[in-house]
């Protein structure tokens, strides 16, 4: 609707019609207000609901882990425990508020992009609808490389906040054997 508006502004001027022109400066200014509003409504809604559950779901993986046998305490390391209970939780969290919220965005818009392109120019849309499948599966392509690359840095982070926690909680007895090089060695080769 908007590059529709901006059409319609620039025709009554040149057109030199000031009745019209007023007429879809406020149409387009009441649309413009009316889509920030509801902007700020949805991210609003989605940002609550988001928070709640991420808050549910931390409460419940910190109860699933005090639950666990000791053995499993001696198998995983509480570096990376915190860091599952931290950094997980925000990405989901992520992907539980803008993530879903812009991706309702973006098919309906998409789906209103094409129905207006149909009806102004098809042989266009035949163009586009042409093109976008192709974009599509190189965003997933980058997507998933992404996905692999956070992935190992995560692991790299929790091998770091391990050997971090474990250095610093014996610090007296690294002192004392003279092995500060050695855990500033192993950090480094964590990170």
């Amino acid at each position: 609707l908007v590059p529709k508006y901006f059409g319609l502004l620039i025709d009554s001027v040149v057109a030199s019609d000031s009745g019209r022109l007023s007429d879809y400066t406020l149409e387009l200014v009441t649309i413009l207000v009316g889509g920030a509003g509801l902007t700020l409504l949805r991210a609003f809604i989605f940002n609550s609901a988001g928070e709640r559950v991420v808050a549910r779901l931390r409460a419940d993986l910190f109860a699933a882990i005090l639950s666990q046998e000791v053995s499993f305490f001696d198998q995983e390391k509480s570096g990376e425990l915190i860091s599952r209970l931290t950094s997980d939780c925000t990405k989901l969290q992520d992907a539980a508020t803008s993530n879903v919220s812009a991706l309702l965005r973006s098919v309906m818009m998409a789906l209103l992009s094409v129905v207006l392109m149909a009806a102004t120019q098809w042989q266009l849309t035949l163009v586009c609808l042409a093109v976008v499948p192709p974009m599509a599966l190189a965003g997933v392509l980058y997507g998933r490389t992404i996905r692999k690359i956070s992935e190992r840095y995560q692991a790299a982070v929790s091998r770091a906040s391990d050997v971090s926690a474990e250095s610093l909680g014996a610090l007296k007895t690294v002192r004392a054997f003279g092995a500060e090089w050695l855990h500033v060695g192993e950090y480094r080769a964590a990170v």
